[in-house]
C-alpha cells in the first residue's frame, strides 16, 4: 500500500511540476516561437537549447521526473512546438548530456530513441485542430517512449547488461500524457494571447475610428465658421469699416488657432472656449445688442480635455 501511494504521490509532484515548466515556457518571447511556421536559426536555436536543457534532467538525476522520461518527453514536445529543427536540436542537446551522464550503451539507445522522438513530434505539428492535436500528442508520446524502452532492451540484451525494471513501462504512457499536458497550457496560452491582440486591435481600430470621425466633423464645422464669419465681416463693410477691421483681425486669430490645433486629437475646455468667445465676437460686431451670449463655465472644469 506504501508503495503504491508513493507512486501516486510522485506521479501527482511531477505532473504539478510539468505544468509549472509549461506554463513558464507559454510566457513571455518564448510563447510568440510555439507552433510557429518558420523560425529563424537563433529562435530555433534558443528554443532547443532550453527545451533540452529541460531534457537533461533525467540524465542528471535519474529518478528526478519518473515514471517521465525527460529524454523523450521534451524532445517530442519540442518537435511538435517548434518543427523537426528544434526537436534535433533539444536531441543533439540531450544526447551529449547523456554522454556525459550515463554509459556509453544508453547514450546508443538514448539517441535513437529520441531521434525517432523528433520525427513522431514533427508529425503532430502540422495538425491544426487543437483536440486532434492533444489526442495526437497522446499518441506520440506514448510510441516515443515505447520505442526508447524497446531500444534500451535490445542494446542491453545485445551487451549483456541488465535489463529495465518492468515498472519502467509505465514511462510510456506517461510520457504521452505528459505531452498532451504540456501540449494543453501551451495552447490554452497561445489563444488566450491571441484573443487579448485581437481586444487591442479592436480598441486601436475603434480610436482610430474614433479620431477619424472627429476629423471629418472638424472639416465640416470649418469652412461654416468662415462662411458665417465672411457673411458678418461683409455686412460690417459697409455700415462700420472699423469693426470689420476689428472681426477680421478676430477671423484671423480664429484661422491661426485652428492651423495650430489640427495635429491635436484633444484640446482642454478652456482652448476650445477661447476659440468659440473668438468666433462669437466676430458675430457680435455684426449683430451688436441683437446677439445676447451668457457665459456659465465652471473654472475647474476648463483644464478638462
Amino acid at each position: 500500500m506504501s508503495n503504491s501511494y508513493a507512486g501516486i504521490y510522485s506521479f501527482v509532484a511531477d505532473t504539478c511540476i510539468l505544468v509549472v515548466i509549461a506554463y513558464l515556457l507559454a510566457r513571455g518571447r518564448f510563447l510568440a516561437l510555439l507552433f510557429r511556421e518558420k523560425l529563424e536559426f537563433r529562435q530555433a536555436a534558443t528554443l532547443g537549447v532550453v527545451l533540452g536543457l529541460i531534457g537533461l534532467t533525467e540524465a542528471v538525476f535519474p529518478d528526478a521526473r519518473f515514471p517521465y522520461a525527460a529524454h523523450t518527453l521534451f524532445v517530442t514536445f519540442a518537435a511538435i512546438v517548434g518543427g523537426l529543427g528544434v526537436g534535433l536540436i533539444t536531441a543533439s542537446l540531450v544526447t551529449i548530456g547523456a554522454f556525459f551522464f550515463q554509459g556509453t550503451p544508453l547514450v546508443v539507445g538514448t539517441m535513437l530513441a529520441i531521434v525517432v522522438s523528433a520525427l513522431l513530434g514533427r508529425s503532430v505539428r502540422r495538425l491544426e485542430s487543437l483536440p486532434t492535436r492533444l489526442l495526437a500528442g497522446l499518441v506520440v508520446g506514448c510510441l516515443a517512449q515505447a520505442c526508447r524502452l524497446l531500444i534500451n532492451i535490445a542494446v542491453a540484451k545485445e551487451l549483456n547488461l541488465a535489463i529495465l525494471p518492468a515498472n519502467f513501462w509505465i514511462s510510456a504512457p506517461a510520457n504521452g500524457f505528459g505531452v498532451m499536458l504540456l501540449l494543453l497550457v501551451a495552447s490554452d496560452a497561445q489563444v488566450r494571447a491571441e484573443s487579448e491582440r485581437r481586444r487591442l486591435d479592436a480598441e486601436r481600430s475603434h480610436a482610430l475610428a474614433s479620431e477619424a470621425q472627429l476629423t471629418a466633423l472638424r472639416a465640416r464645422m470649418h469652412p461654416h465658421f468662415l462662411f458665417n464669419a465672411h457673411n458678418s465681416i461683409a455686412a460690417l463693410c459697409s455700415v462700420s469699416p472699423d469693426r470689420a477691421r476689428s472681426a477680421i483681425l478676430r477671423l484671423s486669430h480664429l484661422m491661426r488657432r485652428a492651423l495650430e490645433m489640427s495635429g491635436k486629437t484633444t484640446v482642454c475646455l478652456g482652448e476650445e472656449i477661447d476659440a468659440v468667445r473668438t468666433y462669437l465676437e466676430v458675430e457680435q460686431e455684426r449683430f451688436g445688442p441683437r446677439l445676447s451670449i451668457m457665459w456659465k463655465v465652471e473654472p475647474a472644469a476648463e483644464q478638462t480635455p
